[in-house]
């Protein structure tokens, strides 16, 4: 297995010369031996170790298995205590994994690890299928667990759990057992127990053709991802912070809900706003808003920035004319004039009656 490791961090170059690497260790089987076989191959190596406090006295033997591992080896040992209330709302999985990333995220910057390791492994990349398909989950959630994540890297994909503990069991691997693995409290844990144990019995060739379907999706992601670049070069502008989509040839396609959602899936947009943004993409104005960014219609574009980037506008009296102000990075002049011939003179002119009520405040 050694040699299947150093072959798939070498063929899929997740690790060059002298990087270090901060592994995500519970303690348990599969993060044990991707601490061996990172050790037998003598990367440079940090171990974070996070006590979820969920086990009781059993999540504090972990914690000290870990750490006197990492004091035996003199590994770098970076430890994260969780307050025992941390999981008492919200979904505990999402929130854990959330805290996990974050955590070892900040590890990694402020001691200078470059790369992160995590220890899932092809067993794992199937639950996740599984689920994700059970959940109605689109192409990008079926093409499995990805290898490489910005800094994150999965070293072991490329091994079954089967393959894992065989390696533990040659090379005398410790590790602790998760009790928590036993039970059918989580919806991962039911389809490893119940489901795919069916599923592997019912056709020899089951287990072997998941993994060959993921990868065929993660094949036809990535040419989706190639044709995808090549058509939105011609009909998406990034400038100045902006991003600007002509919604025309969107519209004029078959597909032109799903390709929208592609194009601006980035954002945090769904498939229901783009059926919004097309349906009237025709009128001037219209606001659309993720936790991030804003998106707005304007003369069949669309038009998205960050809401950070928005700078404040603080309101302005006006008393008195002519005036000048800035407003969003644009110089404005405010003055009385003469009923113009031509209202329309100008898509830069906007004209109001002079019977308004003094004072004007203007305001975002």
């Amino acid at each position: 297995m050694l040699d299947k490791f150093l072959l798939y961090i070498n063929g899929r170059n997740l690790i060059d010369n002298g990087q270090k690497v901060l592994l995500a260790v519970s303690g348990g089987l599969d993060s044990m031996v991707m601490v061996d076989v990172f050790l037998k191959a003598q990367f440079p190596i940090g171990i974070a170790h996070i006590n979820h406090k969920l086990r009781g006295v059993e999540s504090d033997e972990d914690q000290n298995f870990v750490a006197n591992f990492c004091a035996k080896y003199q590994i770098p040992f970076y430890l994260l205590e969780l307050p025992e209330n941390t999981f008492d709302k919200g979904n505990l999985q999402d929130k854990a994994r959330n805290l996990r990333y974050e955590w070892l995220q900040d590890i990694a910057l402020q001691h200078k690890y470059d790369l992160i390791a995590t220890a899932h492994h092809s067993s794992d990349e199937v639950e996740t299928f599984m689920i994700n398909l059970m959940r109605g989950a689109g192409l990008s959630g079926l093409d499995g667990i990805p290898v490489r994540s910005g800094n994150i890297i999965r070293p072991l994909l490329f091994a079954s759990k089967e393959d894992i503990l065989q390696y533990a069991m040659d090379h005398a691997v410790q590790y602790r057992e998760d009790s928590s693995n036993a039970t059918d409290k989580y919806l991962r844990n039911k389809i490893r127990h119940n489901v795919l144990p069916v599923l592997y019995a019912t056709d020899v060739r089951s287990k072997s053709g998941i993994l060959k379907s993921i990868n065929n999706l993660q094949q036809t992601e990535n040419l989706l991802t190639f044709l995808l670049k090549q058509y939105t070069d011609e009909i998406v502008i990034v400038r100045n912070g902006l991003t600007e989509i002509s919604l025309e040839p969107i519209v004029s396609s078959e597909v032109g809900p799903s390709l929208l959602f592609e194009i601006i899936k980035q954002f945090g947009y769904n498939k229901e706003q783009c059926h919004d943004i097309l349906n009237s993409f025709t009128i001037n104005g219209n606001r659309y808003l993720t936790t991030e960014h804003e998106a707005i219609t304007h003369r069949k574009k669309l038009i998205i920035r960050k809401f950070k980037e928005i700078p404040k506008f603080q309101p302005i009296k006006i008393e008195s004319f002519p005036l000048e102000f800035l407003w969003y990075n644009h110089l404005y002049r405010l003055e009385i004039i003469d009923v113009p011939t031509d209202l329309f003179g100008s898509s830069n002119v906007f004209y109001l009656s002079d019977d308004i009520e003094s004072p004007v405040v203007i305001s975002q």
